[in-house]
């Protein structure tokens, strides 16, 4: 644990060769913990070694599959390589086994539209809806809702009730999806700064001038 919390320190520095030292050094002593690897995985996409990271992550799974984070990072990896078939089994084996990881659903869901597979990725975020979500799972929901084109979401139920400056209706379904999720995560968590100003980002957007002071 020394060794990975020194690594984190460093990363966090913008050390991040020195990082990766560190956290290579805890994986030699406990090589069968798969959260070390993880975290060694983690390293390595700092230092911009894609094949490492994508061993380092795929041996997290083997040794302890429950690594929520690892199928995400993995995911965003093969993403970025533009390697979606296995993105896609990724997520899918994730769900596998974490069925009702509500941020495994938000990020296969954004992935299926990115892929142009709107009706299933949309179908996937209205899962997380089942899971009694955490704050910041509905504030990831949220942004992915913001990114939708205008007429990707039939336009549902009437006004919402946080929205009382200005015509509601006048906001598309993508929009009011995402300020529904927001103010259910500001709800659940009204500490959070980033829930805060995420919620009063979209206030200013929609020029509802009260309630992002009231956020802000």
């Amino acid at each position: 644990d020394l060794y990975i919390t020194l690594g984190n320190f460093y990363l966090n520095n913008q050390r991040q060769d020195d990082a990766v030292i560190e956290i290579e050094r805890a994986v030699a002593l406990e090589p069968a913990r798969g959260a070390y690897l993880f975290e060694l995985g983690d390293a390595y996409n700092e230092v911009q070694r894609p094949a490492d990271a994508e061993s380092a992550y795929v041996q997290a799974l083997v040794l302890e599959p429950t690594l929520e984070d690892a199928y995400i990072n993995l995911g965003s990896l093969y993403r970025n390589q533009d390697r979606g078939d296995e993105a896609k089994a990724i997520y899918s084996q994730g769900l596998a086994v974490l069925p009702t990881s509500g941020p495994l659903m938000v990020e296969f869901g954004e992935f299926l539209i990115n892929q142009g597979e709107l009706d299933a990725g949309l179908a996937m975020l209205d899962q997380v809806s089942k899971l009694s979500p955490d704050a910041q799972t509905l504030a990831a929901r949220a942004a992915v809702y913001l990114t939708l084109d205008d007429d990707a979401l039939a336009v549902e139920g009437t006004a919402n009730a946080e929205a009382t400056e200005g015509d509601e209706n006048a906001l598309t379904a993508s929009q009011a999806k995402a300020l529904h999720d927001l103010e259910d995560a500001r709800q659940r968590e009204p500490g959070s700064v980033t829930i805060l100003i995420a919620v009063g980002d979209l206030y200013a957007d929609l020029d509802m001038k009260i309630q992002a002071q009231q956020a802000y």
